[in-house]
């Protein structure tokens, strides 16, 4: 699929996972190009024109896409569409829902989780969240409710820890870093 070098690879994958979600709403090919809704926090409205079957210019209601930037939810409508002509068929990187492989995949994972007892899963998760930060914050966030000062303190921390990941020993974000940067921030502010 050509139109996957207008996009990072993180947000090609992130893209695709919302498609295989079913996040993609109210999809729509015409002459001019393609429309869709994407589910994220909110529905963002996202419209592609083409130029002979190419994709010409995108935008997105989405924050991160607002400066020119190509976001997951374009990403997404784009995997909606190769489905629709089968052109993410014929691709060997990305598998669509009815994929044998995928659902083989899913079914195993159901598998093992259904066979896992509830200590292994309790210890499995408990390794996950003292790994990585920001699965803990999230994790706290599904499971209780915070009042609001709680809720900016814990975002201000994670936040935190994200820009000690990137900067630099002069406190500043290489310009070289700063694309990852800016996809991990939008991804914790989503």
């Amino acid at each position: 699929m050509k139109w996957e070098k207008l996009f990072t690879t993180q947000i090609v994958e992130r893209g695709y996972e919302y498609y295989c979600e079913g996040m993609v709403d109210s999809f729509e090919v015409t002459v001019e190009g393609i429309h869709g809704l994407v589910m994220g926090s909110e529905e963002y409205d996202v419209s592609i024109s083409l130029v002979e079957g190419d994709v010409d210019e995108m935008s997105c209601s989405c924050p991160y896409a607002r400066g020119g930037k190509h976001c997951k939810h374009m990403a997404a409508v784009l995997f909606a569409w190769s489905s629709q002509t089968g052109e993410l068929e014929r691709t060997s990187k990305w598998r669509i829902d009815n994929d044998e492989d995928f659902q083989s995949r899913l079914a195993e994972i159901d598998g093992l989780v259904e066979e896992a007892d509830s200590e292994t899963v309790r210890s499995f998760l408990k390794g996950v969240l003292a790994a990585d930060e920001r699965w803990y914050h999230r994790f706290c966030q599904t499971v209780k409710q915070v009042d609001d000062e709680d809720e900016l303190l814990d975002y201000r921390l994670i936040l935190d820890a994200l820009v000690h990941e990137y900067a630099g020993d002069d406190g500043f974000i290489d310009y070289k870093e700063a694309g990852d940067f800016a996809i991990e921030l939008h991804d914790i502010l989503d």
